[in-house]
């Protein structure tokens, strides 16, 4: 047996060999098909699989917009979200969040981090609660100094799990920004991609 399976791995290999294209052309097709299926499960495992963290997930939804293309878009403008703040009558809260890419900034080094830029109501929108310290809520829009809430992780693997580091400042993008609370460790944002920061200017 294991003598016919050599030949037949060496006959393959021959054909192979003799269509370099063709060979070329199956591995980069696998090599496409396995990204892209990768990729769609790490899609499916974020947003329905695992636990973000959020209380009562099956009340979350998202707010779309339709475009003149007749598209769902889930981003919306400062104004718009203003105007839904103040008609909407369905929810219970309403929040926005954008996507940032700030730099944090030590002594001993400058990092680039995922973070996300949130309005007064996103954590209480969501459900979570604080590991230490507290959240960003509506007196933090009355703050003269931006205030920053770090995920767990970053507190361990950045801070050291260190719980003075709940009042102190750290540099994002050249700005300071205090530092008022850790977010509990189940929580990833409601896409699972809250990975380091959340700060209180979202305009």
């Amino acid at each position: 047996m294991m003598r016919g399976f050599g030949s037949d791995l060496r006959f393959a290999a021959r054909r192979l060999t003799a269509a370099p294209l063709f060979t070329l052309f199956a591995v980069v097709s696998l090599a496409v098909g396995v990204g892209v299926t990768t990729a769609v499960y790490s899609i499916i495992d974020a947003v329905l699989l695992r636990d973000l963290g959020i209380r009562e997930p099956h009340r979350v939804a998202f707010v779309v917009k339709g475009n003149s293309g007749g598209a769902r878009v889930a981003s919306l403008s400062a104004s718009d979200f203003d105007d839904l703040l103040a008609a909407q009558h369905c929810f219970a809260n309403v929040a926005a969040s954008l996507d940032i890419y700030p730099t944090l900034t030590s002594p001993i080094s400058t990092e680039a981090v995922l973070g996300e830029a949130v309005s007064a109501r996103y954590f209480a929108t969501l459900g979570v609660e604080a590991a230490i310290g507290r959240l960003i809520h509506e007196v933090d829009e009355r703050r003269a100094a931006p205030v920053a809430v770090i995920s767990h992780r970053l507190w361990q693997t950045r801070f050291a799990s260190d719980p003075k580091t709940v009042g102190k400042a750290i540099r994002l993008s050249g700005r300071m920004f205090d530092v008022i609370g850790v977010a509990g460790d189940r929580f990833e944002g409601p896409t699972g991609w809250f990975r380091s920061i959340a700060v209180s200017e979202l305009r």
